[in-house]
Formats: C-alpha cells, sequence, structure tokens
C-alpha cells in the first residue's frame, strides 16, 4: 500500500515537472525563463494608468503582475478672476495644468446700496448747532447733493444765514449718488439761539461813534434782546452821560464807557472819542468852493468877473479843474452848483471820488442850461454810481476824496457867457455828527413865503412837489413868473427843473441849479440834525426839505414815497418844537409838523438859498 503511494507521488511530480519545463532547445537550463516586458501606460486626470509587468517570452508566464495605477485628478491652477462691479457680475475661472478641464465661477455683482450704506454711517451731522457746518460732497465715489428746508436759516451748503434769539428747527436732506443707485436721509438740525454773552457782543459790536465828535451823541439806550445800556463819561463837561457834548477851544479826547445789561450779565467796553475844536463855520459834511477863490492861474481861457468863473472873451468853451480836495470817509454825496445860464450857455459838473487812493473816473451831471430840457443819466464806472442825483460808493467802500471838472459852454462868442458862482457837495458820512449851539436862537422865526398848492396844477399836479417847493422859494426871493404861465407859476418851474432823462421833477440837484440858474447861490445840502436846520433858518432863512414817511399835522395826515416841503421856520408850543412848514401836498399849504415828525420823515436833504 505505502509503494503505490510512493509510486503515485512520484508520477505527480514527473507531471508537474513536465508542465513546467520549457521544451525549447535553446534554452541552456531547462528552468529558466526568458523575461519580456509588458509595458503599461500612465494614468491621466481621469483615467487610471497600468504599471510594467514581465513575463517568459516562450510560455507566455505572467512572472510580474501589472498593477492599476489610480488617476491622477485634475491639477487645478490659480484662478484667473474678472472682477465683479456695481453694474454687471463677475467671473473666476481656473484650468488643470495637464488637461483642457477647466472650472468657471460666476461673482456676483456688488451691493451698492450696502456700500451707500457704509457711508452713510460715516457721516456725522450734529443735531445741534451754532455755526456752520461742512458738508461733504463726494466720499469714496459717492456723490451727495444737499438741499435745506428753510434758505432762511441755513443754505444748502451748511452756512448759517441768521441765528435768532430762540432755538430754530431745519432738515438738511442729502440724496447719495453711487452709480444708478441713489438714497436720501434727512438730518433734521437745531440752529441754537443766542447765548446771553453772544447777544451782548453783537450789540456791542453795532455801538460806534464819529471818528470826530462835533455835534450831540444820540446815545441809545435800549437794544435788541431786551438789553440795557448805560454811558459814563470821563469829562462830564465836554460829554455828558447822556451824550451832550459842549466843544471847547482845541481838540479833546474824552473816554465814554458803555455798560451793556442782559439779566444778571453784562459786558462793558470804553470808546476814546476825539471832540472837534469848536468852529462854527466848518462843516466837513457839507463842501462849498466859491469861483472868487478859485486858482484860475493854471486855468486857460477863464477868468473871474464880479465873483464868478466866466469865459474869455474869445473863448466859447473852457474847462475848470479843481484841486483835490481831501475829506472824511462817506459813502455818498450829491453835487451841484450855482451857475447863471441860458439856452445857449451851459454849465457841467464832473466828480472824481478817490477810493482807497485811487481816483475814479469822472461822472458827469450832464450840461445844463436854463430853459433847456436837460437831461440827467444814471451811470456806473465800477467805483462810484449815479443814480438820479445822487454819487454812491460802490463795493461797500468810503471814498476820502473829491476833485472834480465844470466846464462852461456857449453855442458862440455874441451869447453871454455862463457864470459860475459855486459848487458845492453835501456828503453822507456814517457815524459822523455836527455840533450846533442853539441855546442863543430866538424862540420862534417864521417867514413869509408865498403859498402854492401842488394839486392845483392839471395832469402834472401830483409830480410836482419838489418843482412847487422850488417856485415858493423863487417867489420869496423876489421872483416872479405870472409872464410865462398866468395860471400857475409853478407849472412853468416844473418844465424849467424838469429832469427829461429821468423824467421827473425831483431831481434835487436840477431844483437847485434852477434857483442858481436865476442867480441865487444855491446848492443842495445835507444836515445832520434838526439842531442844524433850526440854526439855519435862524441865521439864513427858509428851504425846502426832502421827507419820506406818514406825514402828521393837524391839517392833513398822509404817508409819502418821497415828498419835498418848505420849512419856513420853526416855533415851541408848549416847550415841544414844531417846524412850520408850506406843503404842497396841503390844499391851504400851511402847516406845522412836530419835531418827532420831522425825525421820522425827514431825510436830511434841503434846498438851500444862501442870503
Amino acid at each position: 500500500m505505502n509503494m503505490k503511494k510512493v509510486i503515485l507521488f512520484i508520477g505527480l511530480t514527473f507531471l508537474i515537472f513536465l508542465v513546467t519545463s520549457c521544451n525549447n532547445d535553446n534554452h541552456k537550463n531547462e528552468h529558466q525563463h526568458i523575461l519580456e516586458t509588458m509595458y503599461g501606460f500612465s494614468p491621466t486626470c481621469t483615467n487610471s494608468g497600468l504599471s510594467n509587468g514581465t513575463k517568459c517570452s516562450i510560455c507566455n508566464t505572467i512572472l510580474e503582475q501589472q498593477v492599476e495605477i489610480p488617476a491622477l485628478g485634475h491639477n487645478l491652477g490659480d484662478w484667473e478672476i474678472i472682477e465683479a462691479t456695481y453694474t454687471q457680475n463677475g467671473k473666476k475661472k481656473r484650468k488643470c495644468t495637464r488637461c483642457d478641464y477647466f472650472e468657471e465661477e460666476d461673482i456676483p455683482m456688488l451691493d451698492a446700496e450696502a456700500y451707500v450704506d457704509d457711508i452713510i454711517k460715516s457721516v456725522v451731522i450734529p443735531s445741534e448747532i451754532m455755526q456752520d457746518i461742512t458738508l461733504p460732497v463726494a466720499i469714496e465715489g459717492v456723490d451727495i447733493k444737499w438741499k435745506t428746508t428753510n434758505t432762511y436759516l441755513l443754505t444748502s451748503e451748511g452756512k448759517i444765514v441768521e441765528r435768532y434769539a430762540s432755538n430754530k428747527k431745519v432738515s438738511l436732506i442729502a440724496t447719495y449718488y453711487f452709480h444708478n443707485f441713489s438714497k436720501e436721509v434727512t438730518y433734521n438740525i437745531v440752529i441754537l439761539g443766542y447765548t446771553d454773552d453772544e447777544k451782548l457782543q453783537m450789540e456791542m459790536d453795532k455801538i460806534s461813534f464819529p471818528e470826530m465828535v462835533s455835534g450831540n451823541l444820540d446815545l441809545k439806550t435800549n437794544f435788541n434782546y431786551g438789553i440795557v445800556a448805560t454811558y459814563i463819561s470821563s469829562d462830564p463837561d465836554c460829554l455828558t452821560n447822556e451824550g451832550i457834548v459842549t466843544l471847547q477851544d482845541k481838540e479833546v479826547i474824552v473816554s465814554m464807557t458803555v455798560i451793556l445789561k442782559l439779566g444778571e450779565k453784562e459786558m462793558e467796553k470804553t470808546f476814546d472819542l476825539k471832540l472837534a475844536k469848536y468852529e462854527p463855520d466848518v462843516k466837513n459834511h457839507q463842501i462849498i468852493e466859491y469861483a472868487k477863490d478859485f486858482d484860475i492861474n493854471t486855468q486857460e481861457n477863464l477868468s473871474i468877473s464880479n465873483d464868478r468863473l466866466v469865459l474869455a472873451d474869445d473863448t466859447v468853451t473852457a474847462t475848470y479843474y479843481s484841486k483835490e480836495i481831501n475829506t472824511l470817509g462817506f459813502t455818498s454825496l450829491v453835487g451841484s452848483w450855482s451857475a447863471i445860464s441860458s439856452t445857449d450857455a451851459t454849465c457841467e459838473l464832473k466828480i472824481s471820488v478817490k477810493v482807497d487812493d485811487v481816483w475814479s473816473e469822472y461822472i458827469t451831471y450832464s450840461p445844463w442850461g436854463l430853459g433847456l430840457q436837460n437831461a440827467s443819466y444814471d451811470q456806473n464806472n465800477g467805483m462810484i454810481k449815479l443814480s438820479t442825483d445822487e454819487v454812491i460808493v460802490l463795493n461797500n467802500k468810503k471814498a476820502t476824496g473829491i476833485k472834480y471838472s465844470v466846464t462852461l459852454n456857449r453855442k458862440s462868442l455874441s451869447v453871454a457867457s455862463p457864470k459860475l458862482s459855486l459848487v458845492s457837495f453835501a456828503l453822507s458820512i456814517p457815524d459822523y455828527s455836527y455840533y450846533v449851539d442853539t441855546k442863543d436862537l430866538p424862540k420862534e422865526v417864521v417867514y413869509d413865503v408865498p403859498k402854492l398848492y401842488q394839486g392845483a396844477v392839471p395832469v402834472i399836479g401830483n409830480s410836482i412837489c419838489s418843482a412847487t417847493s422850488t417856485t415858493m422859494l423863487l417867489k420869496y426871493h423876489g421872483f416872479h413868473f405870472s409872464s410865462f404861465d398866468a395860471e400857475y407859476e409853478h407849472r412853468y418851474i416844473a418844465s424849467i427843473v424838469r429832469d427829461y432823462g429821468n423824467n421827473i421833477y425831483g431831481n434835487w440837484v436840477y431844483n437847485t441849479v434852477t434857483m442858481g440858474g436865476y442867480g441865487l447861490n444855491s446848492y443842495v445840502a445835507r444836515m445832520y440834525s434838526v439842531d442844524e436846520l433850526i440854526y439855519h433858518l435862524a441865521h439864513v432863512g427858509p428851504v425846502a426839505l426832502s421827507v419820506k414817511g406818514t406825514m402828521i399835522s393837524s391839517e392833513k395826515t398822509y404817508t409819502t414815497a418821497g415828498h419835498l416841503i418848505v420849512a419856513i421856520g420853526y416855533k415851541y408850543v408848549n416847550d415841544v418844537l414844531y417846524i412850520v412848514c408850506n406843503d404842497p401836498n396841503i390844499e391851504n399849504v400851511y402847516c406845522e409838523y412836530s419835531l418827532s415828525v420831522i425825525n421820522n420823515t425827514w431825510r436830511n436833504i434841503t434846498y438851500v438859498v444862501e442870503k
């Protein structure tokens, strides 16, 4: 039995040998394989690969198995980005470095509203203000437009227009613009009212005194916001606490302390005032140059005859040029002149003023001759302008000098020369006063001036108050015009004084020049107090007054936007001063106006006729 097993084992072993042995006679050793490489392939991003293997090239016996190599997967590069904007989406893209595979994603469009909201959060507008605020108009690409709800309180630029005693509410509306998106935001603001200190300071800043005090001071005691003022003078003999001035024989410096009080708060300031030397004949506000005093040595074709400037016998036209006249700082003037003239002989006044040491170009009142249709026209040269009859300094400036020229002209040598007696300038000087000593004046002065009612004249009656006043003054000085107009003498004079350029009868200059045309020394004056007026009435004579406002008397009460009356004197009734007048707007003409009415209506402009 055991022998059978041995024989079977031997046989199986031989069989295995036969199977595994090569029968090729080329083998050196029938038990060795001839190797052959089985080539694999590389994996890709998406497909697996296969490693190399070996087999017997004779019997194909696999000697080294080929192994599967996993797919590599994509090797993606960096993102290439197209940024999103506030108007369109963006995009990002990346590619595989081994194949054509790529990935692409949209980037959402930017959120403009969120961006604007962030900007809005950065804008801080105070809810309470006392001064101007700076408003941004652009922040990081966002434009901002501002609008105010009340332009009388706050501008759209954030500037306070006016503050008040109490708080004021206003809103600023901001519209934020970013690309196609906009958003509106309202900021509520309280403009805080003035503090007591500010109120005191503002009112104190308004207090000023003349450069040279030459008359009584009007010391205001009640100011805005309930502020009360008191004054303390360092020298009551020259200047009382009430502002009464007594000029001395030399200039004097007096300190005036102003004390403002509001509730428990006070503010104090001391002003050093220069009181002028007492010189009753000097008026810094009324410059008059008489022809008899002209220096004509350097002037050609002119001479002085009977105290008047005239043309040389062989001359039809010539111009007198004045010297420069230094003045106190003035904001306007009215120039006038007195000259005998005719329809064939005229006089022309031209004026230049000095502002900041620069002389303006001349402006003209135009040639004027008695009986001509004389015409004045408004002019503006950038420094000064002529407005009807008044020369106004422009740009909120003051002028400190005057020079002028006067041109005399006649049509031929056979015509009598115009004859100039004076040139005058009535100055408007801020913070100026003029001292007048009235203690020795009579208590009553009334002149017998002929009475004329403007309303009696048909058609033009309501327009000729100035011409009627001029006629009354001319008649007072002995002139009569019934031979020219038997019915209404003032209608005739209206045709003479009329300014055909401005188409009015009330040109101040042309009215006084008309009186000058008849040989009187007449001019437009500016007076600075009723004291100056009554002094003139007492020492010189009646004048015409330019008034505006409500005229109240026992005869009539009316309101006027501009009117001329004749002051024929003054009187005291129960210690109240009244200016006695011929008012051409009152039918019986005569009336009396109280001091308060004159103070409230008189424009300080006066038609003066010298004795």
